[in-house]
């Protein structure tokens, strides 16, 4: 292929690649924004939170999870004993692999979204200890905050996805 062609291709492709991440953007904030809504109106043991089909975790502040819906309970092997009794803290299994988590749990509370992609394991980080083997099925997060009715932000949000 020579160089004029590879231009043309790419002023016909580049506009409609950039579309799409853009659609793609405003969906991912679309969601936020509606999560951000659920939660501040029912909470973040919001029956609908409890029953999304991916793995989904509040931590607050100090790095402890705080709730996890139903199927990161179940995925993770952890109990909500330990979340009650805030045994479960993130950022004491992350892994090198998922260490771009590591700042994302801390930024949250700054207000900021992120998005990690590439990730193994990434349910390791919810278990309590090395006794429970997960599967490496998810491979992307989504961390974002959830702000209260006053603008503060009481908890973080972890979505994990395939």
């Amino acid at each position: 292929m020579n160089e004029e062609m590879i231009n043309k291709r790419l002023q016909k492709e580049f506009p409609r690649m950039l579309k799409e991440i853009e659609q793609k953007m405003e969906a991912h904030d679309d969601l936020i924004r509606e999560f951000q809504f659920l939660i501040r109106n029912e909470g973040p043991f919001s029956p609908i939170v409890d029953k999304l089909p991916y793995p989904v975790a509040f931590f607050k502040r100090n790095d402890v999870l705080c709730m996890a819906n139903q199927v990161l309970q179940k995925k993770s092997g952890i109990h909500s004993d330990d979340i009650a009794a805030e045994k479960i803290n993130l950022l004491n299994r992350i892994t090198n692999d998922n260490y771009s988590i590591f700042k994302a749990v801390e930024d949250v509370f700054l207000g900021e979204i992120s998005m990690h992609r590439q990730l193994t394991y990434a349910l390791e980080i919810f278990c309590k200890d090395d006794s429970h083997i997960v599967s490496d099925t998810y491979h992307s997060a989504l961390l974002f905050p959830v702000r209260d009715k006053e603008g503060n932000i009481p908890f973080g949000v972890i979505l994990l996805m395939k």
